[in-house]
């Protein structure tokens, strides 16, 4: 009896395998749709990533761009800035960054200079110019991939600046915060993308009489008045 129980549970093991290999199918999967990347671990240690293209030691680095503070809400609103940083590690830099203001109103502030009872507000000035020095921290260093055959450094950073901006008539202060982003074509030429967050002093214009009826206020009598701003800025850089 026993050798007859054995001998079905092995038929019954043998017919139970072939009909698994009946309905076992051969996947194909294309080269194409196949990874050509490798991941490696983030390690912990400066060298953030495996056979990094892309250094910032010990270099220096000229940018040059627009920027805007994007809720001025009277005078123009863009600048031309040109900067020079000096990163002293794979992670921090400092910089120096001037900048210079287009002049005039704004397209909002134009329509109050009509009507019956028009407001003049090129009685007022608004940002001339300016100049700040900025700490940059890089968070992220990593790669970009386009068409998993070209593969660009990216560099994350987060940004802390301080600064003074020229009204004419008088020289106020500025503080930012921001995140940026920057990619980087080849070992020196880049462009970069940051996002800030400022409370500057800046002039008030209408703090002083604006109607053509009165005393006409002096530049300097406009008083001055804490704002939250945001700033965006674009530039192209170069490494040394």
């Amino acid at each position: 009896m026993i050798s007859v129980a054995f001998s079905k549970s092995i038929i019954i093991l043998v017919v139970c395998f072939l009909g698994l290999n009946a309905f076992a199918e051969e996947v194909a999967i294309p080269d194409s749709e196949l990874s050509k990347e490798v991941s490696y671990p983030l390690l912990d240690t400066p060298k953030a990533v495996v056979n990094r293209t892309l250094t910032f030691k010990n270099r220096v680095e000229v940018e040059f761009g627009p920027s805007w503070i994007l809720d001025e809400p009277f005078y123009h609103n863009q600048s031309l800035d040109l900067g020079v940083f000096f990163h002293w590690s794979e992670f921090s830099g400092l910089g120096l960054r001037y900048m210079n203001w287009s002049k005039g109103l704004s397209e909002y502030a134009k329509q109050f200079g009509t009507g019956s009872n028009p407001l003049d507000l090129n009685r007022s000035n608004g940002p001339e110019s300016g100049y700040s020095a900025e700490y940059e921290y890089r968070m992220f260093y990593g790669k970009i991939s386009v068409g998993k055959e070209a593969v660009f450094p990216i560099s994350i950073r987060a940004i802390g600046e301080v600064g003074m901006i020229n009204y004419g008539v008088k020289t106020l202060p500025f503080l930012a915060i921001g995140i940026g982003n920057r990619f980087f074509f080849n070992k020196n030429w880049g462009v970069n993308v940051d996002m800030k967050i400022m409370y500057r002093d800046a002039i008030d214009p209408v703090s002083q009489n604006l109607t053509n009826s009165g005393t006409i206020p002096d530049r300097g009598d406009f008083a001055d008045k804490y704002r939250i701003n945001t700033g965006l800025n674009l530039g192209v850089l170069y490494l040394f």
